[in-house]
């Protein structure tokens, strides 16, 4: 039995014969799969695994020739790699400790909402505190799982259910009903973190008839967050206001007021909506655009996501527009131009006009 040579081989004369062979048989057996990326024709298939681990190709010649690209590389694959994947990054071990969580205080746990709140904003997104690698395109969202287990391990529980809901790396966020549960129990119980993050985690999930749990039933939780004096729940009301649910009225001008609530205790969700509501009153009114372009640059400091820069260049566009010369001329204001020259952080760079949440309240409290 003649078995032809491969046209680019990767494993030893001595070893590719008895290797090839053990493939093939575990090809066979029907077991296992991998994500497979196929090459030009005649060459294979390339097999990848998680994380950073290298790349492997795998040549097996059969006896009539013909390579087999599906089932025995894969086969192979588990075989040998997967008793070392079982010890890589992707198991990470149980981060919450229970003992930090009984020495973690208020105010740190409070300071653990807004920043865990900021990243799931913008979670399958670039963050300033996971921007962009170019030589690994996944390192943002590893970085993100990383920082929720970091927070999980100084005591802040919510983080550790959280990693069990949301995978960054992988762009899901998983419909884990034991995690989600914990989550509740967290509620019922009065955990001020978690009567806020319970009901935006399940305004997130998917397929949400498959939970014994209503829209109403998670308002509750909001409205006694809102009670206590958290600004994390302001969120929650302005999906309840804005849209009319969970037994909220419809009402666009309370929503804008707990977005400014969340915006004033620095969070993004809130900083960027601000933004956008100002940009739909135009730029006619020099004092309007001014805040939004000052919530909005609060934003771009946490993620690009946020459009600011866009909104600029629609300002930029405005101070330039003459308007129609057939009909009335467009009043633009003569600032426009100046304002977006002051706040471009392209041509100003943050460290030149440092925004303060402080200034933007500054701003608000202004007629």
């Amino acid at each position: 039995m003649k078995w032809r040579s491969a046209e680019k081989q990767t494993w030893s004369t001595a070893l590719k014969r008895p290797l090839a062979r053990l493939a093939s048989w575990f090809g066979r057996s029907g077991a296992g799969r991998l994500w497979s990326e196929p090459l030009a024709q005649g060459e294979g298939r390339t097999y990848r695994w998680p994380e950073h681990w290298p790349e492997v190709r795998v040549w097996i010649r059969t006896p009539h020739g013909r390579t087999d690209q599906s089932r025995a590389g894969r086969r192979l694959w588990w075989l040998i790699f997967l008793p070392f994947a079982a010890c890589g990054e992707g198991f990470p071990p149980a981060a919450y400790d229970p003992l930090k969580a009984a020495q973690l205080s208020e105010t740190r746990r409070r300071e653990f909402d807004v920043a865990l709140a900021n990243e799931l904003a913008t979670w399958n997104a670039l963050s300033a505190r996971c921007a962009f690698d170019p030589a690994n395109p996944r390192a943002p969202f590893q970085c993100r799982e990383k920082f929720f287990r970091s927070l999980a391990s100084e005591g802040y529980e919510i983080a550790d259910i959280v990693s069990q809901i949301y995978f960054p790396s992988r762009g899901i966020i998983e419909q884990n009903r034991a995690a989600y549960e914990r989550l509740r129990a967290l509620a019922q119980a009065g955990d001020r973190s978690a009567l806020c993050f319970a009901p935006y985690v399940f305004g997130q999930m998917g397929q949400k008839e498959n939970l014994p749990y209503t829209l109403e039933s998670e308002a509750a939780f909001t409205k006694q967050g809102r009670a206590l004096g958290l600004p994390l729940c302001a969120i929650n009301e302005f999906y309840l206001y804005w849209n009319g649910d969970g037994g909220y009225p419809h009402d666009p001008g309370l929503a804008h007021q707990r977005l400014l609530e969340a915006a004033k205790a620095g969070l993004y969700f809130g900083q960027k909506h601000l933004m956008v509501d100002y940009a739909r009153e135009g730029f006619d009114n020099v004092h309007t655009v001014q805040k939004a372009l000052c919530w909005g640059r609060l934003a771009a400091q946490h993620s690009r996501e946020a459009r600011y820069d866009f909104y600029i260049d629609r300002l930029r566009a405005a101070a330039r527009d003459p308007g129609d010369a057939r009909k009335t001329p467009l009043r633009r204001p003569p600032e426009l131009r100046q304002l977006a020259d002051k706040w471009d952080s392209r041509i100003t760079p943050d460290d030149r006009i440092a925004t303060t949440i402080e200034d933007c309240i500054h701003l608000e409290e202004e007629k």
